[in-house]
């Protein structure tokens, strides 16, 4: 093949003329002269050869859709194509082989006889329809217009320069999104014209990129110096996260919210905070709160505006937020901090025009492993095999097989069959919870009210203990004078 691409041009048609000249002298005297030209002429169509453009693709594909053999030639070459996939859906299968042939020559058997044309734009391939059918098909000629183009890029720390995996890449004003790689690259589809991308991370700052056309884009983020102006309780006063020193973990209302759906506060804590180890021991309704220790260094303790309470008889919807305070920011509480301190920080009203918020769950619950026992017939037969694989005399087995038939068949009253699980326990046990609360307030004075309700059934149907529990709480703040309030 590649010696046929050289013989198109008028210079090697002279080489190969002068090479068969020097054939036909090769045969009379002149062999090592013949040799040296056909080394030279070697090392020329070596060197053009290797000067060409486009990477060689070696490709096999039997009635194959047009996409799939894009897909291979993409891997091959490193060369991307754009395309609307309308366009696609008109081509034909094609059949191709390919070995150790340029990119072009592929390219052209992929579009022989198909409705589609193709251009070379760097390293992209924009598939456009023919001119020739753009007349008769006014939907593709809205969908061209409309084409997408891939675009790739890298994204990276601004202070740092290492890339951001997990980084969120959205086109702006659609529901296009794409996250990063562990190497900070991404690749996504936009609109050929007018498209701006949002690049998002947690604790940066969000910023927008506009392009123009396909090709690589090199982003940097700026972390968000917002997040050290966040005030977070510590002991007695408040402190700025930027600030602090010691270790404190903090969990917004936010993070809890309504959707934790659990009796207990302790269990909506679970696996949000680190170091902080929650076990719970007991699935009884009003004893099912989990045991909360900070590094596993025993029970905290924990402190609701101010004074120690019960931590789960507050309903979660009553929080604002939660300080875990874990080594010497504990230090103002004295020696009952030596397991660290749980701070917990109650809603409170604040300025807006009044916000009503009103919740309602239900949620089932349901024994994980609950062992269930034989009915009578079943454990009067398992009784007397045992008698009897034991050795014992058939005259003293404790159940004959006519009182065995009695028991399953469940009609005689003096040989009952009752399935007493069925009866007693349930399948699962309801939990309904109920709250309503309403916030705002002005300069001048501030309001909070909250009224929560909750009922636990438990997983006996009869006098199993359930537990109820209500939850009330009002606060209003008066600003009296501008260094007194009430």
């Amino acid at each position: 093949m590649h010696l046929k691409a050289l013989c198109n041009g008028a210079s090697m048609r002279k080489l190969i003329t002068k090479t068969n000249l020097d054939t036909y002298k090769f045969r009379k005297s002149k062999p090592i002269f013949l040799i040296m030209k056909l080394i030279v002429l070697l090392l020329i169509a070596a060197t053009q050869v290797s000067a060409t453009d486009f990477p060689q693709i070696t490709i096999f594909e039997k009635n194959a859709p047009l996409e799939k053999v894009f897909k291979e030639i993409e891997k091959q070459s490193g060369y991307v194509f754009s395309y609307d996939l309308a366009l696609l859906h008109q081509a034909k299968s094609i059949s191709i082989e390919a070995k150790n042939a340029q990119l072009s020559d592929v390219l052209n058997d992929c579009f022989k006889e198909q409705p589609l044309s193709y251009s070379i734009v760097g390293k992209t391939v924009v598939v456009k329809q023919k001119e020739e059918f753009l007349n008769n098909n006014p939907l593709v000629v809205e969908n061209a217009i409309n084409e997408n183009i891939k675009v790739s890029g890298t994204i990276t720390d601004v202070a740092t320069g290492k890339p951001l995996a997990g980084a969120t890449v959205k086109l702006k004003g659609s529901n296009t999104t794409t996250t990063t790689d562990e190497n900070g690259n991404f690749t996504i589809d936009v609109p050929a014209t007018g498209n701006i991308l949002e690049i998002s991370y947690v604790g940066y700052e969000t910023i927008e990129a506009r392009i123009s056309n396909a090709g690589s884009l090199n982003l940097t983020l700026k972390q968000n110096e917002s997040t050290g102006d966040e005030v977070i309780v510590v002991g007695y006063g408040t402190q700025k996260k930027v600030n602090l020193t010691g270790s404190v973990g903090t969990v917004k209302s936010e993070e809890l919210g309504a959707s934790s759906n659990v009796a207990s506060a302790s269990n909506a804590l679970a696996g949000r905070v680190a170091g902080l180890v929650s076990l719970q021991s007991s699935g009884q309704p009003g004893y099912d709160g989990a045991g909360l220790s900070i590094r596993g260094f025993g029970g905290a303790l924990i402190i609701v505006d101010g004074v120690e309470t019960p931590f789960n008889s507050i309903d979660v919807n009553q929080i604002e937020s939660v300080s875990i305070l874990k080594d010497g920011s504990a230090s103002v509480f004295g020696s009952r901090a030596g397991n660290g301190v749980i701070l917990v920080t109650m809603k409170r009203g604040y300025n807006s025009k009044p916000v009503i918020n009103f919740s309602s769950a239900y949620t089932a619950q349901s024994v994980t492993n609950q062992p269930t026992g034989v009915n009578s017939w079943e454990f009067a037969e398992l009784s007397r095999e045992a008698h009897l694989n034991a050795g014992f005399p058939v005259s003293t087995a404790p159940f004959t097989p006519e009182q065995i038939e009695k028991y399953r068949l469940g009609t005689d009253p003096n040989f009952p069959n009752t399935n007493w699980y069925d009866y007693l326990v349930r399948d699962r046990a309801p939990q309904w919870q109920n709250s309503l609360g309403i916030r705002g307030g002005s300069d001048k004075i501030k309001y909070y009210g909250y009224i929560g309700v909750l009922d636990q059934a438990t997983m006996f149907k009869f006098n199993g203990g359930g537990y109820r529990r209500y939850n009330f709480q009002s606060n209003i703040d008066a600003k009296i004078l501008d260094n007194l309030s009430l």
